[in-house]
């Protein structure tokens, strides 16, 4: 008799203990639906939970991320420079650092359709909105100036030709030579350039023979006066020489990052205004 209570007695706790567990709860075996990668609730990436989710914020899903192989917790999975959902939208490799968005490593901004775009007319001032503009550049690549935009960082215009000695003379400080043409010892400007603190852009509208600037014009610039972060582009039509009208040159512009002119056309008073801030 005692034997059969005490069996009793057992199979009443296996009982109880059976319905401890809800169905459909955290439990262990092995064909639950809680704890395995691909579940719904879960902190593995890839989950039905984190796969419409961007946890690092550069425009992919983390299942999209998951797909193509970059890291969904590094906006930069190959360290070029260039969030991964921008290399995705214009069409490089993120996971591959020589397979960035421009080659010279210029600025990219998504949002440059939001700026809106002005009209080509002759002549500009204080406070204008320089026109959308893509051209040229010294590695082959098109680049859209308003790639630049809202970067806080100020950005120079310099209109220049390659039969101009003046334009070649500030470009040889720019690369590094004390030849007198600016104050150079320790100079803030340049190595503010050099340190990509500001965004210098030549703008060659004409080469050596006065004919316009073209893709290998803008190349040879650049292999005269190799100098890092500094943005040739060639402007064959003259829409941006023609848009600031500069009697001579080499002539500074300085626009803000909003891509309006906070100076036009005013050499010294851009050199001036960057030692101010730098």
């Amino acid at each position: 008799m005692r034997n059969r209570l005490l069996l009793f007695a057992l199979l009443c706790l296996t009982l109880l203990a059976a319905g401890c567990t809800p169905r459909g709860g955290r439990g262990h075996s092995s064909g639950d639906d809680d704890d395995a990668v691909g579940d719904d609730d879960d902190d593995a990436v890839g989950d039905d939970d984190d796969a419409s989710a961007d946890s690092d914020g550069d425009g992919l899903t983390d299942g999209e991320e998951q797909d193509l192989g970059t890291d969904p917790y590094d906006a930069d999975t190959d360290g070029d420079g260039y969030d991964d959902g921008d290399e995705v939208a214009e069409g490089s490799d993120p996971t591959n650092a020589n397979s960035g968005i421009y080659a010279g490593g210029w600025p990219y901004y998504g949002d440059k359709d939001a700026l809106g775009n002005a009209s080509w007319t002759t002549g500009t001032n204080v406070g204008a909105q320089i026109p959308r503009w893509s051209a040229t550049d010294q590695f082959g690549d098109t680049v859209d100036l308003y790639d630049l935009a809202m970067g806080g960082k100020p950005i120079v215009i310099d209109v220049a030709a390659g039969w101009c000695g003046p334009c070649r003379s500030m470009a040889d400080w720019l690369d590094g030579a004390n030849n007198g043409f600016i104050e150079s010892a320790g100079n803030p400007i340049r190595e503010g350039v050099w340190s990509g603190e500001i965004l210098w852009v030549t703008v060659l509208f004409q080469n050596n023979g006065g004919g316009p600037a073209n893709a290998s014009d803008v190349a040879n610039w650049y292999s005269d006066y190799p100098t890092p972060n500094v943005l040739v582009l060639a402007d064959g039509a003259s829409q941006v020489t023609g848009l600031i009208n500069p009697p001579g040159i080499p002539s500074l512009s300085l626009l803000s990052e909003d891509m309006t002119f906070s100076i036009v056309d005013d050499t010294n008073a851009v050199l001036n205004t960057l030692l101010s801030i730098l």
